[in-house]
């Protein structure tokens, strides 16, 4: 059990600086990890986790000497509420407002949204088992999406799992593969599925023709902006592997020479602001076009 003396000092905490990353009603498990481990650093855990109790108010009967181990334990709980209250969004501040201690804050946000957080977490993992590849060109975006989503909600799969996801979400058109692969005596690493998805999607047969881009053609695509996906039968579609950085950038002259060329396949591309955090490394890669 936890306990004060009068020397025991009064951390300062604030909201921006302890707690950063705000609650939410669908990020519980990563706020709550972020603020436990910040006051395991401070020593400050015991506030929430019951294994402190307050002092004694009062050193004599008569109520007239206030204990000072109190007043230390006051002042560091009122501070955490407050850094608490400071870390939630405007839409859950109002559940802290009845909270008389820190303690009572954590164990209302815990009580509320952690079973929420529990469903999503079953949402996802559903959404993970139940997708599938139809008539759509890849999933693995997908599937990198729903595996990332379950890792911040503190339900990390095992890469294994997310293989054992994406043969499961494959058609029929891959059954030759899937079967030798589950035959295996050893666990195939995501990044050899990939790209042994990336062979088999090259041989099956196309009804349009394929256009190769260089490297110089790609950086320009993702340079002026353009989104690599489009309506089913409509516009161009690209096949890419966002991976690494290519190792040299095309000079300025080149990437205006060939941004003219660019263009004319732009048309029927739509914007996509977060096409510039992404990189390609120099490797196969083509698009189709009608």
């Amino acid at each position: 059990m936890a306990t004060i003396i009068p020397t025991t000092p009064v951390f300062s905490l604030t909201a921006s600086t302890h707690f950063p990353i705000k609650l939410t009603t669908s990020n519980f498990p990563v706020w709550k990890c972020q603020v436990h481990s910040a006051l395991v650093g401070l020593g400050l855990d015991a506030y929430v986790d019951g294994t402190l109790s307050a002092s004694d108010q009062y050193m004599d009967t008569a109520k007239t000497q206030i204990n000072p181990c109190y007043t230390i334990w006051y002042r560091q709980d009122k501070t955490i509420v407050s850094a608490l209250l400071g870390s939630c969004t405007d839409t859950i501040q109002p559940l802290l407002s009845s909270a008389t201690t820190a303690r009572q804050a954590w164990e209302k946000l815990a009580l509320t949204y952690a079973s929420t957080s529990r469903d999503r977490i079953i949402s996802l993992k559903t959404t993970l088992a139940r997708t599938t590849k139809g008539n759509r060109p890849v999933i693995l975006a997908e599937m990198y999406a729903l595996s990332e989503a379950l890792a911040l909600a503190q339900c990390p799969q095992s890469e294994e799992d997310l293989v054992i996801n994406i043969l499961n979400g494959l058609g029929s058109e891959y059954s030759g593969i899937t079967s030798a692969i589950r035959v295996r005596e050893t666990a195939l690493p995501l990044t050899q599925l990939q790209d042994i998805l990336l062979r088999q999607a090259l041989l099956f047969p196309r009804s349009t023709p394929l256009i190769w881009l260089t490297d110089l053609e790609i950086v320009a695509i993702f340079h002026l902006g353009i989104v690599a996906h489009h309506p089913p039968g409509e516009g161009v579609e690209a096949i890419l592997e966002l991976t690494h950085a290519p190792t040299q950038i095309p000079s300025h002259a080149d990437f205006v020479k060939t941004s003219a060329m660019m263009l004319r396949l732009a048309a029927n591309y739509k914007d996509f602001s977060e096409t510039t955090k992404y990189h390609i490394r120099p490797l196969r890669r083509f698009i189709t076009h009608q």
